[in-house]
């Protein structure tokens, strides 16, 4: 038996697994929701797909949702790339003081 029913963001959220989560979750990141629902349906015009397939699409095929939708994987490089430098900021307390510029060295703890 076939069943077909149409598909929310929310629904693909609570549905999807492994890597296409993570690409639904950049997409939201990036408030493109509606516009991946859009290309989607463009994507499935001509059949009913399954959610294995829409799984694997999002999962499989990320490079190519993201530059359809014009995500930018530069946009998550610069987030990572500001956590790893709060990261190495709050793990070495010598690092620069930014505020005012002066560099400032606290004691060794007993």
């Amino acid at each position: 038996m076939r069943v077909c029913e149409e598909l929310s963001f929310n629904d693909l959220i609570n549905r999807c697994w492994s890597g296409a989560i993570d690409t639904l979750n950049t997409i939201c990141d990036h408030d493109k929701e509606d516009e991946l629902m859009g290309l989607l349906e463009e994507e499935f015009f001509s059949e009913v797909p399954t959610l294995t397939a829409i799984n694997d699409l999002l999962w499989f095929d990320s490079d190519w949702v993201f530059e359809m939708l014009n995500i930018s994987e530069d946009d998550d490089d610069d987030e990572d790339e500001d956590e790893e430098d709060f990261d190495e900021w709050e793990n070495n307390p010598q690092m620069d003081n930014e505020h005012d510029g002066d560099r400032f060295d606290f004691p060794e703890r007993f």
